[in-house]
Protein backbone atom coordinates (compact mmCIF):
# COMPACT_ATOMS: atom_id res chain seq x y z
CA UNK A 1 0.00 0.00 0.00
CA UNK A 2 1.42 3.40 -0.98
CA UNK A 3 1.10 5.83 1.87
CA UNK A 4 -0.34 9.30 1.29
CA UNK A 5 2.46 11.85 1.06
CA UNK A 6 2.90 15.54 0.36
CA UNK A 7 4.75 16.80 -2.67
CA UNK A 8 8.48 16.69 -2.00
CA UNK A 9 9.60 19.93 -0.43
CA UNK A 10 6.05 21.23 0.13
CA UNK A 11 3.49 21.34 2.90
CA UNK A 12 0.26 19.37 2.78
CA UNK A 13 -1.65 22.54 1.88
CA UNK A 14 0.79 23.19 -0.99
CA UNK A 15 0.29 19.63 -2.21
CA UNK A 16 -3.45 20.14 -2.37
CA UNK A 17 -3.05 23.57 -3.94
CA UNK A 18 -0.70 22.54 -6.74
CA UNK A 19 -3.26 20.59 -8.85
CA UNK A 20 -5.73 23.48 -8.45
CA UNK A 21 -3.11 26.01 -9.52
CA UNK A 22 -2.20 23.83 -12.46
CA UNK A 23 -5.82 23.68 -13.64
CA UNK A 24 -6.11 27.43 -13.19
CA UNK A 25 -3.10 27.88 -15.49
CA UNK A 26 -5.03 26.21 -18.32
CA UNK A 27 -3.45 22.74 -18.06
CA UNK A 28 -5.48 20.47 -20.36
CA UNK A 29 -4.01 17.06 -19.59
CA UNK A 30 -4.75 14.56 -16.85
CA UNK A 31 -3.69 14.88 -13.21
CA UNK A 32 -3.51 11.59 -11.31
CA UNK A 33 -2.94 11.01 -7.61
CA UNK A 34 -4.71 7.66 -7.31
CA UNK A 35 -2.87 4.66 -5.95
CA UNK A 36 -3.15 2.57 -9.13
CA UNK A 37 -1.48 5.19 -11.31
CA UNK A 38 1.22 5.89 -8.75
CA UNK A 39 1.95 2.17 -8.45
CA UNK A 40 2.24 1.89 -12.22
CA UNK A 41 4.65 4.81 -12.37
CA UNK A 42 6.70 3.50 -9.43
CA UNK A 43 8.51 1.00 -11.66
CA UNK A 44 10.31 0.95 -14.97
CA UNK A 45 12.72 -1.52 -16.60
CA UNK A 46 15.14 -1.22 -13.69
CA UNK A 47 15.23 -2.98 -10.33
CA UNK A 48 14.06 0.16 -8.49
CA UNK A 49 10.63 1.04 -7.11
CA UNK A 50 10.02 4.73 -6.40
CA UNK A 51 6.42 5.91 -6.03
CA UNK A 52 5.66 9.45 -7.25
CA UNK A 53 3.19 11.61 -5.37
CA UNK A 54 1.59 13.02 -8.50
CA UNK A 55 1.49 11.93 -12.15
CA UNK A 56 0.79 14.34 -15.01
CA UNK A 57 -0.15 13.45 -18.58
CA UNK A 58 0.28 16.68 -20.58
CA UNK A 59 -2.04 16.92 -23.57
CA UNK A 60 -0.05 19.50 -25.54
CA UNK A 61 3.38 21.05 -25.65
CA UNK A 62 1.88 24.13 -24.03
CA UNK A 63 0.95 21.97 -21.03
CA UNK A 64 4.64 21.34 -20.35
CA UNK A 65 5.20 25.09 -20.18
CA UNK A 66 2.22 25.49 -17.85
CA UNK A 67 3.54 22.82 -15.48
CA UNK A 68 6.99 24.37 -15.21
CA UNK A 69 5.65 27.91 -14.93
CA UNK A 70 3.37 26.79 -12.10
CA UNK A 71 6.19 24.97 -10.31
CA UNK A 72 8.19 28.20 -10.60
CA UNK A 73 5.62 30.26 -8.69
CA UNK A 74 5.76 31.02 -4.99
CA UNK A 75 4.84 28.04 -2.85
CA UNK A 76 5.75 25.40 -5.43
CA UNK A 77 9.41 26.12 -6.18
CA UNK A 78 10.71 23.15 -4.21
CA UNK A 79 8.61 20.65 -6.14
CA UNK A 80 10.74 18.39 -8.32
CA UNK A 81 9.62 16.73 -11.53
CA UNK A 82 10.80 13.80 -13.61
CA UNK A 83 10.14 13.33 -17.36
CA UNK A 84 8.93 9.86 -18.33
CA UNK A 85 8.59 8.17 -21.70
CA UNK A 86 8.19 4.43 -22.16
CA UNK A 87 9.84 3.50 -18.85
CA UNK A 88 12.29 1.20 -20.64
CA UNK A 89 15.47 2.54 -19.02
CA UNK A 90 17.42 0.13 -16.82
CA UNK A 91 18.84 2.72 -14.41
CA UNK A 92 15.67 4.24 -12.95
CA UNK A 93 15.89 7.43 -15.01
CA UNK A 94 12.10 7.83 -15.25
CA UNK A 95 11.39 7.37 -11.53
CA UNK A 96 10.88 10.16 -9.01
CA UNK A 97 9.26 10.77 -5.64
CA UNK A 98 7.55 14.04 -6.50
CA UNK A 99 5.93 14.80 -9.89
CA UNK A 100 6.32 12.45 -12.86
CA UNK A 101 5.33 13.91 -16.23
CA UNK A 102 4.49 11.17 -18.75
CA UNK A 103 4.60 12.12 -22.44
CA UNK A 104 3.73 8.74 -23.92
CA UNK A 105 -0.06 9.05 -23.56
CA UNK A 106 -0.70 12.23 -25.58
CA UNK A 107 2.54 13.79 -26.86
CA UNK A 108 3.13 11.02 -29.37
CA UNK A 109 2.63 12.66 -32.76
CA UNK A 110 4.97 12.62 -35.73
CA UNK A 111 4.59 16.27 -36.69
CA UNK A 112 6.47 16.29 -39.99
CA UNK A 113 8.49 14.02 -42.28
CA UNK A 114 10.73 15.69 -44.86
CA UNK A 115 11.92 12.91 -47.20
CA UNK A 116 14.05 15.23 -49.35
CA UNK A 117 15.78 16.78 -46.35
CA UNK A 118 15.97 13.40 -44.59
CA UNK A 119 14.58 14.70 -41.33
CA UNK A 120 11.54 14.24 -39.09
CA UNK A 121 9.99 16.46 -36.42
CA UNK A 122 8.42 14.59 -33.51
CA UNK A 123 6.95 14.97 -30.05
CA UNK A 124 8.81 13.24 -27.19
CA UNK A 125 6.27 10.44 -26.70
CA UNK A 126 6.68 8.97 -30.20
CA UNK A 127 7.85 5.34 -29.99
CA UNK A 128 10.92 4.34 -32.02
CA UNK A 129 9.10 1.61 -33.99
CA UNK A 130 6.24 4.02 -34.66
CA UNK A 131 8.64 6.46 -36.30
CA UNK A 132 10.54 3.85 -38.30
CA UNK A 133 7.29 2.31 -39.57
CA UNK A 134 6.21 5.73 -40.83
CA UNK A 135 9.62 6.32 -42.41
CA UNK A 136 9.87 2.96 -44.18
CA UNK A 137 7.56 4.08 -46.98
CA UNK A 138 10.01 6.89 -47.72
CA UNK A 139 13.00 4.54 -47.72
CA UNK A 140 14.39 6.14 -44.54
CA UNK A 141 15.03 5.16 -40.93
CA UNK A 142 16.22 6.56 -37.60
CA UNK A 143 19.39 4.54 -36.96
CA UNK A 144 19.77 4.17 -33.15
CA UNK A 145 18.14 0.79 -32.50
CA UNK A 146 17.44 -0.17 -28.90
CA UNK A 147 16.16 -3.62 -27.97
CA UNK A 148 12.98 -2.04 -26.54
CA UNK A 149 12.15 -0.31 -29.85
CA UNK A 150 8.48 -1.31 -29.61
CA UNK A 151 8.11 0.69 -26.38
CA UNK A 152 10.99 3.15 -26.05
CA UNK A 153 10.06 6.77 -26.77
CA UNK A 154 12.26 9.20 -28.64
CA UNK A 155 12.15 11.63 -25.72
CA UNK A 156 13.60 8.93 -23.49
CA UNK A 157 16.22 8.06 -26.10
CA UNK A 158 17.23 11.71 -26.28
CA UNK A 159 17.35 11.92 -22.49
CA UNK A 160 19.70 8.95 -22.23
CA UNK A 161 21.56 9.38 -25.56
CA UNK A 162 20.46 5.84 -26.27
CA UNK A 163 22.06 3.38 -28.64
CA UNK A 164 21.85 -0.33 -29.23
CA UNK A 165 22.40 -2.83 -32.01
CA UNK A 166 24.32 -1.09 -34.76
CA UNK A 167 26.04 1.50 -32.56
CA UNK A 168 29.46 0.46 -33.89
CA UNK A 169 28.41 1.76 -37.30
CA UNK A 170 25.67 4.29 -36.59
CA UNK A 171 26.65 5.82 -33.25
CA UNK A 172 24.28 7.19 -30.62
CA UNK A 173 21.12 9.28 -30.57
CA UNK A 174 22.96 12.63 -30.34
CA UNK A 175 24.52 11.95 -33.76
CA UNK A 176 21.04 12.38 -35.30
CA UNK A 177 19.53 15.21 -33.23
CA UNK A 178 19.41 18.31 -35.45
CA UNK A 179 17.50 20.57 -33.07
CA UNK A 180 15.40 20.53 -29.90
CA UNK A 181 12.66 22.63 -28.34
CA UNK A 182 13.62 22.71 -24.68
CA UNK A 183 11.41 24.01 -21.87
CA UNK A 184 13.49 25.37 -19.00
CA UNK A 185 12.62 25.12 -15.31
CA UNK A 186 10.93 28.55 -15.38
CA UNK A 187 8.83 27.76 -18.45
CA UNK A 188 10.96 29.60 -21.01
CA UNK A 189 11.42 27.80 -24.33
CA UNK A 190 14.77 27.55 -26.10
CA UNK A 191 15.30 26.27 -29.64
CA UNK A 192 18.62 24.50 -29.60
CA UNK A 193 20.63 23.73 -32.74
CA UNK A 194 24.20 23.92 -33.98
CA UNK A 195 25.53 27.49 -34.04
CA UNK A 196 28.55 28.58 -36.06
CA UNK A 197 31.34 30.64 -34.48
CA UNK A 198 29.90 33.82 -36.03
CA UNK A 199 26.40 33.03 -34.75
CA UNK A 200 27.77 32.44 -31.27
CA UNK A 201 29.98 35.54 -31.29
CA UNK A 202 27.49 38.04 -32.70
CA UNK A 203 24.05 36.53 -32.09
CA UNK A 204 21.62 38.35 -29.80
CA UNK A 205 19.24 35.44 -29.15
CA UNK A 206 19.03 33.72 -25.75
CA UNK A 207 20.46 30.61 -27.39
CA UNK A 208 23.51 32.50 -28.69
CA UNK A 209 24.08 34.12 -25.30
CA UNK A 210 23.91 30.72 -23.63
CA UNK A 211 26.31 29.25 -26.17
CA UNK A 212 28.82 32.08 -25.57
CA UNK A 213 28.67 31.60 -21.83
CA UNK A 214 29.08 27.84 -22.04
CA UNK A 215 31.93 28.08 -24.51
CA UNK A 216 33.80 30.47 -22.22
CA UNK A 217 33.22 28.28 -19.16
CA UNK A 218 33.58 24.81 -20.59
CA UNK A 219 35.66 24.96 -23.74
CA UNK A 220 38.59 27.10 -22.64
CA UNK A 221 40.78 24.00 -22.53
CA UNK A 222 39.57 21.44 -25.11
CA UNK A 223 42.30 19.03 -24.02
CA UNK A 224 40.78 18.78 -20.55
CA UNK A 225 37.44 17.75 -22.05
CA UNK A 226 39.05 15.30 -24.47
CA UNK A 227 41.05 13.73 -21.66
CA UNK A 228 38.00 13.25 -19.45
CA UNK A 229 36.03 11.15 -21.93
CA UNK A 230 37.28 7.69 -22.91
CA UNK A 231 37.19 6.66 -26.57
CA UNK A 232 34.18 4.38 -26.25
CA UNK A 233 31.26 3.90 -28.62
CA UNK A 234 28.84 3.72 -25.71
CA UNK A 235 30.37 6.15 -23.21
CA UNK A 236 27.19 7.59 -21.66
CA UNK A 237 28.47 9.11 -18.41
CA UNK A 238 28.11 12.85 -17.74
CA UNK A 239 27.10 15.77 -19.93
CA UNK A 240 28.22 15.42 -23.55
CA UNK A 241 30.81 18.21 -23.47
CA UNK A 242 33.02 16.44 -25.99
CA UNK A 243 30.48 16.80 -28.81
CA UNK A 244 28.98 20.13 -27.70
CA UNK A 245 31.93 22.30 -28.74
CA UNK A 246 33.54 22.20 -32.18
CA UNK A 247 37.21 22.89 -32.83
CA UNK A 248 36.09 25.68 -35.20
CA UNK A 249 34.33 27.59 -32.40
CA UNK A 250 30.87 26.22 -33.16
CA UNK A 251 28.55 25.17 -30.33
CA UNK A 252 26.04 22.31 -30.50
CA UNK A 253 23.65 22.90 -27.60
CA UNK A 254 21.36 20.06 -28.68
CA UNK A 255 24.22 17.60 -28.07
CA UNK A 256 24.65 18.89 -24.53
CA UNK A 257 20.99 18.22 -23.74
CA UNK A 258 21.02 14.78 -25.36
CA UNK A 259 22.01 12.42 -22.55
CA UNK A 260 21.29 14.92 -19.77
CA UNK A 261 18.33 12.81 -18.52
CA UNK A 262 16.05 15.82 -18.17
CA UNK A 263 18.32 17.70 -15.76
CA UNK A 264 18.75 20.69 -18.13
CA UNK A 265 15.14 21.01 -19.25
CA UNK A 266 12.16 19.20 -20.74
CA UNK A 267 12.26 18.31 -24.45
CA UNK A 268 8.89 19.01 -26.05
CA UNK A 269 9.88 18.65 -29.73
CA UNK A 270 12.83 17.22 -31.64
CA UNK A 271 13.98 17.44 -35.23
CA UNK A 272 15.90 14.30 -36.14
CA UNK A 273 18.19 13.49 -39.04
CA UNK A 274 17.55 10.25 -40.92
CA UNK A 275 19.41 7.84 -43.17
CA UNK A 276 18.35 5.79 -46.21
CA UNK A 277 17.39 2.22 -45.45
CA UNK A 278 20.22 -0.16 -46.36
CA UNK A 279 19.55 -2.04 -49.59
CA UNK A 280 21.27 -5.28 -48.55
CA UNK A 281 21.89 -7.17 -45.33
CA UNK A 282 24.09 -10.15 -44.60
CA UNK A 283 24.81 -12.12 -41.45
CA UNK A 284 27.53 -14.56 -40.54
CA UNK A 285 27.08 -17.12 -37.77
CA UNK A 286 30.64 -17.69 -36.51
CA UNK A 287 31.13 -20.73 -34.27
CA UNK A 288 33.69 -21.15 -31.47
CA UNK A 289 34.68 -23.90 -29.09
CA UNK A 290 34.49 -21.53 -26.11
CA UNK A 291 32.93 -18.27 -25.00
CA UNK A 292 36.40 -16.78 -24.41
CA UNK A 293 37.39 -17.45 -28.02
CA UNK A 294 34.24 -15.68 -29.22
CA UNK A 295 35.01 -12.62 -27.09
CA UNK A 296 38.66 -12.52 -28.10
CA UNK A 297 37.71 -12.40 -31.78
CA UNK A 298 35.71 -9.18 -31.34
CA UNK A 299 38.57 -6.83 -32.28
CA UNK A 300 39.27 -8.66 -35.55
CA UNK A 301 35.56 -8.78 -36.38
CA UNK A 302 35.10 -5.05 -35.73
CA UNK A 303 37.85 -4.32 -38.25
CA UNK A 304 35.55 -5.71 -40.97
CA UNK A 305 33.09 -2.86 -40.25
CA UNK A 306 29.95 -4.78 -39.27
CA UNK A 307 26.79 -2.99 -38.18
CA UNK A 308 26.47 -5.26 -35.14
CA UNK A 309 28.00 -8.20 -33.30
CA UNK A 310 26.00 -10.29 -30.83
CA UNK A 311 27.48 -13.15 -28.80
CA UNK A 312 25.62 -16.30 -27.72
CA UNK A 313 27.17 -18.47 -24.99
CA UNK A 314 26.73 -22.16 -24.22
CA UNK A 315 23.95 -21.55 -21.68
CA UNK A 316 21.79 -19.84 -24.30
CA UNK A 317 22.68 -22.66 -26.68
CA UNK A 318 21.16 -25.13 -24.23
CA UNK A 319 17.93 -23.14 -24.17
CA UNK A 320 17.89 -22.84 -27.97
CA UNK A 321 18.27 -26.62 -28.41
CA UNK A 322 15.05 -27.12 -26.46
CA UNK A 323 13.05 -24.86 -28.78
CA UNK A 324 10.65 -26.53 -31.22
CA UNK A 325 12.18 -24.61 -34.15
CA UNK A 326 15.77 -25.59 -33.36
CA UNK A 327 15.89 -27.95 -36.36
CA UNK A 328 15.51 -24.98 -38.73
CA UNK A 329 18.77 -23.35 -37.61
CA UNK A 330 20.70 -26.30 -36.20
CA UNK A 331 23.10 -26.73 -39.12
CA UNK A 332 23.94 -23.02 -39.31
CA UNK A 333 24.38 -22.77 -35.55
CA UNK A 334 26.36 -25.92 -34.87
CA UNK A 335 27.83 -27.02 -38.20
CA UNK A 336 27.31 -30.60 -37.09
CA UNK A 337 29.15 -30.19 -33.78
CA UNK A 338 27.92 -32.87 -31.34
CA UNK A 339 25.42 -31.45 -28.82
CA UNK A 340 27.51 -32.53 -25.83
CA UNK A 341 30.26 -30.09 -26.87
CA UNK A 342 29.96 -26.51 -25.56
CA UNK A 343 29.70 -23.86 -28.24
CA UNK A 344 29.63 -20.10 -28.51
CA UNK A 345 28.58 -18.04 -31.50
CA UNK A 346 29.15 -14.52 -32.79
CA UNK A 347 26.37 -13.19 -34.99
CA UNK A 348 28.07 -10.66 -37.27
CA UNK A 349 25.68 -8.43 -39.24
CA UNK A 350 26.51 -6.27 -42.25
CA UNK A 351 24.37 -3.64 -43.96
CA UNK A 352 25.20 -2.27 -47.39
CA UNK A 353 23.86 -0.06 -50.15
CA UNK A 354 24.99 -2.41 -52.92
CA UNK A 355 26.04 -5.99 -53.56
CA UNK A 356 29.71 -5.17 -54.11
CA UNK A 357 30.14 -3.55 -50.70
CA UNK A 358 28.41 -6.45 -48.94
CA UNK A 359 30.48 -9.03 -50.79
CA UNK A 360 33.62 -7.11 -49.88
CA UNK A 361 32.69 -7.14 -46.19
CA UNK A 362 31.99 -10.87 -46.23
CA UNK A 363 35.28 -11.55 -48.02
CA UNK A 364 37.03 -9.47 -45.38
CA UNK A 365 35.34 -11.57 -42.72
CA UNK A 366 36.74 -14.76 -44.26
CA UNK A 367 40.23 -13.27 -44.16
CA UNK A 368 39.87 -12.05 -40.56
CA UNK A 369 38.66 -15.44 -39.33
CA UNK A 370 41.47 -17.24 -41.13
CA UNK A 371 44.04 -14.87 -39.64
CA UNK A 372 42.81 -15.19 -36.05
CA UNK A 373 42.35 -18.97 -36.19
CA UNK A 374 39.95 -19.02 -33.25
CA UNK A 375 36.71 -19.98 -34.99
CA UNK A 376 35.73 -23.55 -35.85
CA UNK A 377 33.50 -22.66 -38.78
CA UNK A 378 30.91 -20.16 -39.95
CA UNK A 379 27.73 -19.89 -42.00
CA UNK A 380 26.71 -16.86 -44.08
CA UNK A 381 23.15 -15.81 -44.91
CA UNK A 382 22.23 -12.79 -47.03
CA UNK A 383 18.86 -11.30 -47.92
CA UNK A 384 17.72 -11.45 -51.53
Amino acid sequence: MIQAETLTGSTSSDAAAFPRALRASGFEGEIAMDEATRLTMATDNSIYQVAPELVLFPATGADIVRVLETIGTKGFRDIGFTPRGGGTGTNGQSLGRSVVMDTSRHLNRILEIDPDGRRARVEPGVVLNQLNTALAGHGLFFPPHVSTASRATLGGMIGTDACGKGSARYGRTHDYVESLELVLADGRVLRLRSLTRDEVDSGDSPEAALARSLRERCAADPRAIAGAFPEMTRSLTGYNLRDAFGADGSVHLQHLVTGAEGTLGFVRQATLNLLPLPARRGMAVVRYASFDDALQDARELLATRPSAIETLDEHLFELARKDSDWFRVQQAMTGGTPPEKPLAVNFVEYEADDDAWLEGRLAGLDEALAASGRSIGHHVAADE
